[in-house]
């Protein structure tokens, strides 16, 4: 990758990473989630840097080619972050189902408090 390229792709990623910390400060992103984007930039930029580290993972994985060896690298950090992501997506389920249950057992308490408080009530609901 020729030095102009190293460079574009360099403000790319910084433009990544200032959005990530734009957006946690807005409330967008949570601070976990924001903190991997950076962890995630600052990554990406090592070999944008130095490109002779590109060059020694790709011997050390015995790729033939550098761009092998990013590709790599990048499909490490999505699968990272896709597992980060499915475990605060599944927290989020469980805690939405106990919500809703929560919800159903204080609607049938309700029901029933109006039921045995107010006889009129059966009456009007029939």
């Amino acid at each position: 990758m020729n030095e102009l390229n190293r460079i574009i792709v360099a403000v790319l990623v910084l433009a990544v990473m200032l959005t990530a910390v734009t957006n946690v400060r807005r409330r967008e992103l949570s601070l976990s989630t924001g903190v991997i984007w950076l962890v995630g930039g600052l990554f990406a930029l090592i070999p944008l840097l130095f490109p002779s580290i590109l060059d020694f993972i790709t011997e050390v994985i015995g790729a033939k080619y550098p761009a092998s060896a990013l590709t790599l690298y990048a499909l490490l950090f999505f699968a990272g972050f896709l597992i980060v992501i499915s475990s605060k997506l599944e927290k989020a389920v469980l805690e939405l189902v106990r919500l809703q249950q929560n919800v159903a057992i204080l609607e049938r308490r309700i029901r029933h408090l109006e039921h045995t408080q107010d006889p009129q009530a059966r009456v009007s609901e029939e």
